[in-house]
């Protein structure tokens, strides 16, 4: 009898035990969630959104210590009869690791487990249907479902970047803040993804700064940029740059989805202009030009234009001058003919100074150069437009009127005198012929 309680009380212990250990592994699913990694969940039609190629989170709340869990995926038509990389996922963790039925579809360094929840950190390939899927959570003794709404990565980048135009002298190397004249440009991702932002130049990139160009890009985020230019000592030119700006996705699954996934695009232009203020650049590679197009004088006024040559050739200048009086030309503080040789170097300028005088009222005159180097030849031509001559002063012009007025009048009044007199000349001269011819006509009639 004593044998048999003993039996039945040792049972009834390793029974006591084994229910006690089994309480202490049970893990009861208290919620289950699914959104993009490190964000908030988004729902589509109502259902969790899962994003096709980059990490997503499936979140399991439980209560009690970890153990087994599973979760598995498939479209929501049904278990797939052949199971592959396009139709079905399969993730578990064992109370010690992460696995994955297909490999690299889960992130193991971010995937993470504590008492009160699991953290699978997955993804899944780009060949996937999009549309509504299924999802099932497992323990060893307890299964969760939902569903899920597979969608696709959209990657987008909006931006009001105006062309960037920075001016400077030659030789003079300075450095150029877009913030100091208020230009900048704006971005925002207009996608539904984090990307890598990147900001970048088809030449000269080591010369420009471009801030907050760095970091994550997030969904929705603003970014204002400006621009430096720490322009090098060169000389005069032209420099035309292309900037672009691209969003490589962020929190991709596998490498590869980088390139399945579109990668969004934008130019702008910037254009750096090393020139002398107020002169326009001709720029023929192996000869720089910098002259003034057009100029205005006062009529007889004497003014100094310039030409500045730089480049790696000698050329010849030939000078004239059209409606205007090219009164002197000097170069290095010489007077030169109107046909110059010189000797041109890519490190200095070689200043002409011509003296042109405004003789030509109201006219636009001509100052042409003919450039000619090599087998080639540039025309330069500056306008010069003369004002008006000068007006009289107001009381000098009523009294030179008075006085001609004056001397109007009495050249008039001298020639009525001069016509009268003749008149009445004449008209004596008739009464003498009369009185003669009657005298005549007595005498004959007496002498008859």
């Amino acid at each position: 009898m004593l044998s048999r309680m003993m039996v039945i009380l040792t049972v009834s212990l390793l029974f006591v035990s084994f229910i006690t250990v089994e309480n202490t592994h049970a893990s009861d699913i208290t919620d289950v969630e699914m959104h993009l990694f490190d964000h908030p969940p988004v729902l589509v039609d109502g259902k969790p959104r899962f994003l096709i190629g980059v990490l997503n989170v499936i979140n399991v709340s439980i209560a009690g210590d970890s153990g087994h869990f599973s979760a598995e995926i498939h479209p929501a038509s049904g278990l797939p009869e052949t199971k592959n990389e396009t139709n079905h996922y399969l993730w578990s963790y064992t109370g010690a690791d992460f696995e994955c039925e297909y490999g690299d579809f889960i992130d193991l360094g971010r995937s993470k487990a504590s008492q009160d929840r699991i953290e699978f950190v997955v993804g899944v390939s780009a060949y996937v249907d999009v549309g509504l899927w299924n999802l099932t959570v497992r323990t060893e003794d307890e299964e969760y479902f939902t569903q899920f709404f597979m969608d696709l990565p959209e990657t987008g980048i909006g931006s009001t970047a105006p062309d960037f135009y920075f001016s400077t002298s030659p030789f003079s190397g300075e450095k150029y803040h877009s913030s100091d004249d208020m230009m900048y440009f704006r971005t925002v991702n207009t996608g539904n993804i984090p990307l890598r932002l990147d900001i970048s130049y088809d030449k000269y990139d080591q010369y420009i700064t471009t801030t907050n160009s760095t970091g994550i890009f997030d969904i929705g985020e603003e970014r204002y940029h400006h621009l430096s230019f720490d322009t090098p000592v060169w000389g005069p030119r032209i420099v035309e740059i292309t900037g672009k700006i691209t969003g490589e996705p962020f929190y991709v699954i596998t490498p590869d989805m980088v390139r399945l996934i579109p990668v969004p695009e934008l130019t702008f232009s910037v254009t750096l202009e090393i020139v002398r203020p107020g002169f326009t650049l001709i720029d023929r590679g192996d000869v720089q030009i910098q002259y003034r197009e057009s100029i205005s004088i006062q009529y007889e006024e004497t003014i100094d234009i310039e030409v500045y040559l730089t480049g790696s050739t000698d050329v010849t200048v030939l000078t004239s001058a059209d409606l205007i009086s090219l009164e002197s030309a000097t170069y290095r503080g010489e007077d030169i003919d109107d046909n110059v040789e010189i000797s041109l170097s890519t490190h200095t300028e070689e200043r002409l100074i011509f003296k042109v005088k405004g003789i030509n009222a109201n006219e636009v005159g001509e100052l042409r150069h003919m450039i000619s180097w090599d087998d080639d030849e540039e025309l330069i031509v500056t306008e010069i437009t003369t004002g008006p001559a000068p007006e009289e002063d107001a009381s000098e012009n009523r009294e030179r009127n008075i006085f001609g007025l004056l001397f109007v009048t009495v050249v008039i009044g001298i020639a009525s005198l001069f016509i009268l007199k003749s008149v009445k000349g004449k008209e004596k001269e008739s009464e003498r012929e009369r009185k003669r011819r009657e005298w005549l006509e007595r005498h004959k009639r007496r002498k008859v």
